[in-house]
């Protein structure tokens, strides 16, 4: 499925070029996450999701959430052979008794979760910088209280919000990890300002290393439309399904733009060593899959990323910055994911030693032929595969 385009642009004039680098560090493990009103419809679509190394269940006692969601939670991890960790909300005004509360409840549902991820009330809706709320307590105490109950699993402290309202309140204490997301339609909604959200990423996560220092860094959700608004009531109204800024659904979401935009947030994901990179739920509408099951491109991207998890990653760069990559070894080979994050086609030239896979909206299988270039459709994404060593005899980057 395409997504609307803007009018088209200038035609790129040459081939764009990726010049593959040295080994840098590992691909962060990636986790779906998932709301219980959607796990019927994931369990249902479990076969066509791909790998997923781990799901993220948001649980909340206030609306009703119970050991049976904990249970289905469960099942659907296993079904998956995913970790499940959970991401709890918090009243935050007893942490004692709220811990208790929590732990007991997932002992009760006999579940070993991989993590914990605590995410207080407040942080739903925005507040002023370093204000805790009258009668609430701050994030550690909710931490120290689930490592009093016995609770051995990590245990994470953010916000369920945007990166603005983690830099407002940074969490503090000694958490073993920190987490928030991003969204890309909170100010603008064109095609355009979508991708440019793509460049705060390095800063962002410069920020909350320099907030919270040697804390590994949970990404996400990183989505275009948002999970709920904390600048609102609620997120705003989308009807028609339209390009509108703070909506929570968004077109481009399913379509080839969508898989385009999860490239580029994985690129950045990795070049700034997060920890854990959390793109889309299974289901809905930010699902990997359509309402009648079907795969959504962006599943084919989610797929080649968390079959990645936690291997070797190249240094990768383009002489074109519409151009998105990531690069990571496979086996004998190293293996580029490559997007097109303009509304204008874009050649990229090939070596001999290549295989284009295709990616984003078909079944990835190898081309019939060896390629010397390849044209990336607007908003498309493709690998492509190298059986050589990415760097020539003298040490030095060569050119794909």
């Amino acid at each position: 499925m395409r997504a609307e385009t803007s009018a088209p642009g200038p035609a790129i004039s040459s081939p764009a070029t990726l010049t593959l680098g040295g080994p840098a560090g590992r691909i962060p493990s990636i986790a779906l996450f998932v709301d219980p009103d959607q796990l019927p419809a994931a369990i249902a679509g479990a076969a066509s999701l791909g790998p997923v190394p781990e799901i993220i269940l948001r649980f909340d006692s206030a609306r009703g959430h119970d050991q049976r969601v904990l249970e289905k939670a469960a099942e659907l991890a296993s079904a998956l052979g995913a970790r499940l960790a959970v991401e709890a909300i918090f009243d935050a005004i007893h942490p004692g008794a709220e811990a208790q509360a929590l732990v007991a409840m997932v002992r009760l549902a006999g579940v070993e979760p991989s993590a914990i991820l605590v995410s207080p009330r407040r942080e739903f809706k925005t507040r002023p910088s370093h204000h805790l709320p009258n009668g609430e307590r701050p994030i550690d105490e909710i931490v120290q209280a689930l490592r009093a109950v016995g609770l051995a699993c990590p245990i994470g402290a953010g916000t369920p919000s945007l990166f603005t309202e983690f830099n407002r309140n940074p969490p503090t204490g000694n958490a073993d990890f920190v987490f928030f997301g991003n969204s890309a339609i909170v100010h603008a909604a064109d095609e355009q300002s979508v991708m440019e959200t793509l460049t705060v990423y390095p800063a962002v996560m410069e920020t909350a290393r320099q907030l919270c220092p040697g804390k590994p860094i949970w990404l996400g959700p990183c989505t275009i439309g948002l999970r709920h608004n904390p600048y609102g009531e609620a997120v705003a109204a989308n009807p028609r399904n339209n390009r509108v800024p703070a909506a929570g659904t968004d077109p481009r979401q399913r379509a080839l733009f969508g898989a385009a935009f999860a490239v580029g947030v994985a690129a950045r994901a990795a070049e700034t060593a997060a920890a854990r990179l959390i793109l889309a739920a299974p289901t809905g509408p930010f699902g990997l899959l359509n309402e009648d099951g079907s795969r959504r491109p962006l599943q084919a991207v989610h797929a080649q990323i968390a079959e990645a998890a936690g291997v070797e990653r190249y240094r990768i760069s383009s002489d074109w910055p519409g151009v998105a990559a990531i690069a990571f070894r496979r086996g004998n080979t190293i293996r580029v994911l490559a997007a097109n994050l303009t509304p204008v086609p874009i050649d990229i030239a090939l070596s001999s030693d290549a295989k284009l896979l295709c990616v984003a909206g078909e079944d990835t299988k190898s081309a019939k032929s060896p390629l010397t270039a390849h044209t990336l459709g607007p908003y498309n994404s493709v690998a492509l595969q190298f059986v050589q060593t990415p760097s020539r005899p003298d040490g030095r980057p060569r050119k794909s």
